[in-house]
């Protein structure tokens, strides 16, 4: 029988948290997690983004990675033509009406 893991969290999470000037992250570790701040900015936020994904990379193993497939890309169909919103009649009539005005 299969054994289903209890916690639906993956084992590269870590935890983030913001106080009112900075960014906290919290990476597990042994016996205590490790704790680094980054500034409460868009800058900051962009590190800590950076050092999940790196977290990600280094504790998901090579082998899961190459097993997951990529759904198959979407089919772009050309450009229709749109149908012709004039009909011959309307055509020649507005011909005739600017060449009356003396435009061509």
């Amino acid at each position: 029988m299969a054994m289903t893991d209890p916690s639906p969290i993956p084992p590269h999470a870590v935890t983030m948290w913001a106080t009112a000037t900075e960014i906290i992250v919290a990476l597990p570790a042994t016996p205590v997690p490790y704790l680094t701040r980054f500034a409460l900015s868009e800058g900051g936020l962009n590190k800590a983004l950076n050092l999940l994904k790196i977290r990600r990379d280094s504790v998901i193993p090579t082998k899961a990675k190459a097993d997951f497939t990529k759904p198959h890309p979407l089919v772009h169909r050309g450009k229709r033509p749109k149908p012709d919103p004039f009909s011959p009649e309307q055509r020649q009539r507005a011909h005739e009406i600017l060449s009356r005005l003396g435009a061509k």
